[in-house]
This record gives C-alpha cells, structure tokens and sequence, in this order.
C-alpha cells in the first residue's frame, strides 16, 4: 500500500473558521503572536498566555472538520496515509485521520512545567494557577517558539519513507518544519495545495485551490492512479492464456504426459480438459519447481480422472480457501481495527500492524508446495468464450472461477519494467499543468484570474463544464481552453507555457510573450506520443509469459468482454439517431450551435431545493450512534420492499462500527462472518452526507452477504466486476431520501439525470473507441516511432469524430477525443467507465416498477457470472445500450 504523508499548516484548517497568525500582519486574534506564542511571553505573562489558549479552545469546539480534512481522513481506505501537522487543533482526527502528528503541541491537551505529564483536557478552560501531578503550574501542551520540537525526528522519518508528498496550507518558511522537506527522497513527487503563490522548487506539482478544493482534485488524480496500479495487478495475476508454452517444460514432454495420463485412466475422461490442465501447468512451472522428470511424475500422480472424485476435491479445496480467506481477513480485521474504527488514541505500534499484510505470500506459498498446480492441473482457466459457453451449469461455473485463480507467472523484472513506464506517464501528466492567468484569447486579452492553474486534461475539462453558467465571458474561455487542448494533441505548443508562467501565451496564434515582447518558443515535439509508445513496448513485453496480448488481457481478462463486443457496444451507441435529438436540446438550451467541447456540456443536472441542514437534523436524531444504524438495518431494508423476516435475517449478518473516517464496507470472506458499515458518526449523530454514504455502502453489505450466504459455490461468490457492486450500491444510494419518508416521484428530475447520463456516455464511448484503436495500431505497427503513432492517433480521433460526432455537431475534422490523460497514464481502462454507466442504468430501467425486495436479492445471488451473462440472468436482456437511448424519446 503506497504511503502518503500530508504536511498541513494554518491554510488547512483556514475554512473551518480557524484563524491565522500570518494573514493577520504577525497578530493572531488580535494578539502579538510573540506574546501568546514563545516561552518568553509565558514566563512573562502566563495568565494572559492562558487566557488567550482557554478562547483558542472554546473556538476549537465550535469549529467542524472542513471537506479537506475529511478528504484526507477518506484516502485511509486506499493509502497508507499519515499527517504531520502545524496545527494545534484536532480537526484532523476528528475528520477520521488516524496517524496525525503534531509538531507544535496539541490545544486540547496540558502538561507540567518539564512537559513530562500530559493530559487530556478537551475543549476546557484551564483555570489561573491550576497545578499539574507534580506540583507545576498546568500549562497548554504547546511548542512555542523558543522550545525545542519533540516530533520533529519522528516526522523526519516518516517524510523519509512516503511515496508521495502533499503540503497543504503551509509556506513551509518556519524551521525546523520547513527543512523537512528535504527528508523526501528525489523520486517522491510533491503536490502543494494553496491558493497563493509560495515559494516553490519547479519539480513541485502545484494545485493553487483552498485546502477543500485542492484535496478533491489531488484525491481525483491519486484514485486514477490507484485504480491502475489495481488494474494492472489484476493483469499481471489474471490475463487469459492461449496455448502457448513459456515456461522451462518442453512440448514433447508435454505430450509425452498427455499420453500417458490417457493410457493409464481407467474410465473415459474429458481430452480437452486433460490437454488444458497439462499444459497450464507445464507453462507456469518453472526450474525452482522441479525437473522435468518431477514435472511428469507430479501430473501423473495427481491428476483426477473420475468426476466425482474431482467434484470432492473441488468442494473441499474450496472449503480449505474459504477457511483461508476468512481467517486472513478476521486477521486483517483485528490488525487495522484501531486504525480504523474510533477506539481512542492512536499509538505507534497500531500503524506498524495495521501495515503487516497476513496473506502476502500467500501465492507464493501455494506455488512451493505446489497446490497451485494441483489446481491448475484438474482446474484450468477457461477462456472468456469458453465461459460463454457454460450455460446453466453451476458447477462447471464454479470450476471456471478456481481456474482463474493462477493463470500467469510474470517475471518480477518485466513488471517492473511496466511499472516504470506507467511511473513516468504518471510523472508527465502529473506535472502537466496550463497556467490559465496567462493564457490570451483570440484578442489577446487576459480572461482568467491571474493564479489559476489548470492540470490537462482533467481541470481543463472542468473549467470549460464550469463556465457553461458563464453568461459573460463563459464561451470565451472555453474556447481558448479547446485551442490549448489542440496545441497539446498536435504537440506544437511551447514547452514554455508548461507548467510555467512566466510567459503570457496565445493558443490562437500560438505566440508567446514574455514582459510584453514576443519571445521565441520551443515546440513540445512528440513526447506525448513517446510516452504512450513506452508504455506499448513495456506492457507488451509480458505478452510472452501470458500468451495473449494487452488488449485481451485486459477485455477478456479484467473485464471479461470480448473487445469485438465493447466496440460493437459503442459503435451501436453511438450510431444512434437518437443523439440527434440529444444535440438539437443541447444546442437549444446553449443558444448557439454546438462546438467541439460540447461534448463536455454539464447543464442538465438539476440542484435539490431540499436543505441540507434540515436533512441532518432528521438523520442525526434517527441515528445518534453506530447501535442506532444497526437497529434500523432491518426497517430501511423492509421500507425497499423485503419481507419483514428475510430483512432482519439479512441485518444479522451485517455489524455497524463507528469509523475514524470516511465510509467504506468491509466484506466478509467466509460463511459465520459479518460483513461491516463502516461510516463517520460524528458526537452529535449521523448527518445526511454520512448517512447518503452509509446507504451506499449498505447496498455493497447486502450484495456482499448475499452474494455469499446464497451462494452454491464458494469460488461463485461476488459479482463480475467493480462496476457491478458500485453500480448495485448506487441502486440503494439513490433511495436515501425514500427511505426518510421526504422523497416524491419527480419525473421531471429523472428525466434530466437521464439526458445528464446520455451526454456523459455518448463522450466517454468516442474516446474508448480511440484508446482500443490506438492500442490495435501499435499491435500491427509495433516499430512505429513517435512521430508517426501522433500522426495516427490524430488520424484516428478525427475518423472517429467524424463518424458519430460530425453528424450531430455539424463539424469536422475535430481532435479533441485525443486530449485524454487517461491514454497515456491509464491504458485501456477508459471502457470500464462506459460499462459502469450502462450497468447502472440498465438495472435501474429493469427494476422500475418491481418488487424491489425480491428482485435485488435474486440478482444479489447470481454470482460471478461474466457480465453477459450476469446481464441476462438479472434483467432478462444482454448488457444494452436501449434502455439509455429510450431517455431521449421521451422528448
């Protein structure tokens, strides 16, 4: 788990009321900081030091955790996250923040004079002369200026070991916490969030938004990444295999071995099973695992030639996997608990366990003593359209599923070689940021605030849906946004206007000016495409020790869709009349004809008049505390529609606990276990942003207990992919305001949610069309230089621009489908977004009007189908884009 280290300041806890010293011309709250701050000032004046720490603690307990906080406390789900702070107050953990170290003191403590003795005291005033244990006078446990900084050298060391750095609210100018930064290692990339201009070193990654704002792009950016590291672990342990040998067994062995187990079996078996099984084997056996001798003797003993003995192998081996399973995750359970859940201070030794993975060499294990390849040998992978071809039989399912469990045995140096080419897409992207304050329009005018910075594409994207509400200068901006974006897909614009503003730049002319005179330029080239050609040949590499390429690996392999059939989805999306129609609307509520970054129009969304602090007020007396949500599991699952008996049966098998931050559900792994709701409870109860959470996560809790009790085979358990279970979760989130009783049937406000997923899908098809056909083109041209994979990616976006956007846009020739960061830094992985989207949908199409009870437990319990087949058992129609469509003839 990859370790971030935050180092906040004043500017952090700024939204939440708490004032800074340093805005305020050196006076915080109206005092000279030099006599409430320093030792000096306390053996001075102590009842004035006090008085001013006892006011500093009565504005603490009135303040609340601000979204950047909280966003921070939120990454703990997918990070190894710890904070080192400047700040004295607590509103980090109470955001959910579990490692938090303070290096200036803590405001709701105390301490004696040696700070020796340190108490708790809360939000309380500490009284004039009030002793401590050892007689000294009681005084705020705070490191004023002119004493020394314990945690400093604690602070060092973790700054030392993180593997990204984020500075939020700090100008990192007071020592001995600004020379922390230099405990980073080189490699370690650094974001800075702050609204001003701070004294920066170039390599730093700046995001100029307050600390709420900033966090939400910086957790957009981590969680892409983070997806594909988890996308490409998947590829790496699950790609789908062809009959290719890689390992150290020779084909005549192999044959020799196939031969053998036919002539000495006693009844008839499967051939075409035998022949995989062998062969899977052979391919993943390697030297450390035997000879050949040894290879042929452990095929010959333990492959399994009577069905019914393979099926009592089969149900004991997933009984041993599920004991497995459960157990590590009980382990994992207990480690991570005080971390997780709000069980009262954190020590050190909490995060040093709560870090140690139980199961992590797991697989390794079951290669040595070589039960991986008695399942390989008797359950062997099946191939995508081999699990097409199962049917009804829920066995043979079952057996498919433990196939997938070993498929690929990737040397350690080709994953690292992949890794480092993802690394340095993720360092270009990351680093590449438009400072939109100098940028000039087609009149050479200055149209953006002067400190606004925008990264590409993501906050290019946002700014251009941001200005759709811009009567003024709106169109204006987004159309030297759109000439910025064709610069950077054409690599002609000046290396200059990266990540850098020294220079004012027209994207129009493509001129530069620095001080008022023009300045020469230096084009960018072609490193865009040289980055993504990296990533080909590093990705590729593995193609021989999996036996497929990246682009099966990732279809039929992660997402387990045919590529041919993901195209022929979107080629039939986006073919359809009916987006004719979505257009003319677009066109109609903009005034104008559409243009090129239309595709990113955000203006269907329709804003709740419901007040959100009424809907807090209703939640937190509903539910004071974690034992209130429990209670209630059952009625919120009776008020969907389940019957009253089954709904408190499910409710048993799903605990609440109060997390230190934000919401998140925690399967279970075994039969006899309890899946958990996890979600923030604040002192005075849940409110309505937790709560929304809370029922999200509780669609995952009944999926998961149900797609496990109900289950008929352990290795069936789940559902087909991560966009199933979210796309299941949102179905109960969008219930929230049903479930409290407030909610009415607004026809209107579904219909525009529609069209909102309608537009959204017909962008995010054209540009999955592009990434697959980009990634086809570098398979047939794998010689291909930089410069002509530009030539063609450009040639493909326009052909796909031109095809299905054309003809509702009215022009041609367009780029913009090639502007995607994604392409270069998540390959491939665009598609799933377009799968989640129809999933969701479909689904909820097919549930209107139901029993909802009885419906979403009977597609709870399918199991981990492939999507297809999945679709079809649970909405009776193969995954569609119609139900999507149908939106648009309602107008």
């Amino acid at each position: 788990m990859k370790r971030i280290v935050f180092l906040t300041g004043a500017g952090m806890s700024a939204e939440s009321g708490i004032t800074t010293f340093r805005d305020s011309g050196g006076l915080w709250e109206n005092y000279d900081v030099m006599q409430v701050a320093s030792i000096e000032g306390w053996y001075k004046n102590p009842a004035l030091v006090q008085h001013f720490y006892n006011s500093r603690r009565t504005q603490l307990a009135l303040a609340e955790p601000n979204e950047g906080h909280l966003l921070i406390a939120s990454l703990e789900k997918d990070f190894n996250v710890s904070v080192v702070t400047q700040n004295v107050d607590d509103l980090h953990e109470r955001a959910g923040s579990s490692n938090v170290i303070h290096l200036h003191g803590e405001l709701v403590k105390a301490c004696n004079e040696s700070k020796t003795e340190v108490v708790n005291i809360g939000y309380r005033a500490i009284n004039d002369g009030e002793k401590a244990g050892d007689g000294s006078i009681l005084r705020p446990y705070i490191v004023w200026f002119g004493e020394a900084v314990p945690m400093i050298d604690h602070a060092a060391e973790i700054i030392a070991d993180a593997d990204i750095a984020v500075i939020i609210g700090t100008s990192m100018q007071v020592y001995p916490a600004a020379g922390l930064i230099h405990y980073l290692r080189k490699e370690t990339p650094v974001y800075l969030i702050d609204p001003k201009d701070v004294p920066a070193p170039s390599s730093v990654i700046f995001i100029r938004e307050k600390a709420s704002e900033g966090m939400k792009k910086l957790k957009e950016i981590l969680f892409m990444k983070h997806l594909f590291l988890l996308l490409i672990t998947v590829i790496c342990m699950t790609a789908c295999s062809k009959e290719r040998q890689a390992g150290v067994i020779s084909l005549s062995v192999i044959e020799k071995t196939i031969s053998e187990l036919k002539e000495s079996a006693v009844i008839e078996i499967d051939s075409v099973l035998l022949d995989k099984g062998v062969r899977q084997t052979a391919k993943l056996w390697q030297r450390q695992d035997g000879s050949e001798a040894d290879f042929v003797r452990f095929c010959v003993e333990n492959y399994i030639a009577d069905p019914n003995e393979k099926e009592r192998n089969f149900l004991r081996i997933s009984e041993y996997l599920e004991v497995i399973a459960g157990n590590f995750n009980n382990m994992t359970l207990g480690l991570t608990r005080n971390m997780q859940l709000d069980t009262g201070p954190i020590l050190g030794i909490d995060e040093r366990f709560a870090s140690y993975s139980p199961g992590i060499h797991l697989s390794d294990d079951l290669y040595a003593n070589q039960l991986a390849f008695f399942i390989t040998l008797n359950f062997p992978e099946y191939s995508l359209r081999e699990k097409q071809a199962l049917g009804e039989d829920r066995l043979a399912w079952a057996y498919a599923r433990l196939g997938d469990m070993f498929t690929s045995r990737v040397p350690a140096e080709v994953q690292q070689a992949a890794a480092k080419a993802l690394s340095d897409a993720d360092a270009y992207v990351s680093a590449y940021n438009i400072h939109a304050g100098h940028l000039l329009n087609n009149s050479g005018e200055r149209i953006f605030d002067e400190g606004k910075v925008l990264l590409s594409h993501w906050n290019l994207r946002d700014e251009i849906k941001a200005n759709y509400n811009n009567s003024g200068s709106g169109l204006d901006k987004q159309q030297t946004l759109y000439e910025v974006m064709k610069r950077i897909i054409n690599q002609d614009i000046p290396v200059e206007a990266i990540n850098c503003g020294d220079y004012e730049w027209n994207p129009y002319t493509n001129e530069l000016f620095r001080d008022g005179k023009a300045s020469g330029k230096t084009p960018e080239s072609d490193i865009r495409y040289r980055i993504l050609l990296n990533n080909f040949k590093a990705i590729s590499a593995m193609d021989r020790y999996t036996g497929n390429d990246a682009i099966e690996r990732h279809f039929s392999g992660s997402m387990e869709v045919d590529v041919e059939d993901a195209e022929k989805l979107f080629r039939d999306f986006l073919s359809s009349p009916e987006l004719m129609k979505a257009g003319k609307m677009v066109a109609s509520r903009l005034g104008r004809s559409l243009r090129a970054f239309d595709i990113w129009y955000d203006g269907f969304k329709l804003r709740s008049a419901l007040d959100e602090d009424v809907l807090s007020n209703i939640t937190r007396g509903l539910y004071p505390d974690a034992g209130a949500l429990k209670e209630d599991l059952p009625n919120i699952l009776v008020k969907l529609g389940f019957v009253r008996d089954r709904a408190f049966e499910i409710a048993a098998k799903i605990e609440v606990d109060a997390a230190r931050g934000s919401g998140h559900a925690w399967a279970s792994s075994m039969r006899g276990q309890c899946s958990r709701l996890r979600t923030r409870i604040p002192e005075g109860g849940l409110d309505y942003k937790g709560y929304n959470i809370a029922i999200h996560e509780f669609g995952h809790n009944v999926e998961q207990t149900l797609s496990l009790y109900g289950m008929d085979y352990y290795t069936m358990s789940g559902v087909p992919n991560t966009a199933f279970t979210e796309a299941l979760a949102f179905i109960f989130q969008q219930r929230d305001l049903d479930l409290l009783g407030i909610a009415g049937d607004d026809s209107e406000l579904k219909r525009m949610l529609g069209l909102d997923k309608v537009w959204n899908m017909y962008e995010i098809t054209g540009v999955s069309l592009l990434d697959i056909r980009t990634w086809q083109w570098l398979y047939a041209n794998p010689s291909a230089t930089e410069m002509q994979l530009k030539d063609n990616v450009m040639r493909l976006a326009k052909e796909i621009w031109n095809e299905y956007y054309a003809p509702v846009f009215g022009i041609r020739d367009e780029p913009v489908l090639a502007i995607y960061s994604h392409i270069l830094s998540y390959p491939l992985y665009l598609s799933a977004y377009a799968y989640g989207q129809i999933i969701e949908f479909q689904l909820e199409d097919y549930l209107s009007g139901k029993d909802f009870g009885q419906e979403v437990e009977r597609i709870f319990r399918l199991g981990r189908l492939t999507p297809e087949h999945w679709m079809i058992r649970a909405t009776g129609k193969p995954l569609s884009v119609e139900p999507m469509l149908d939106v648009l003839k309602q107008f």
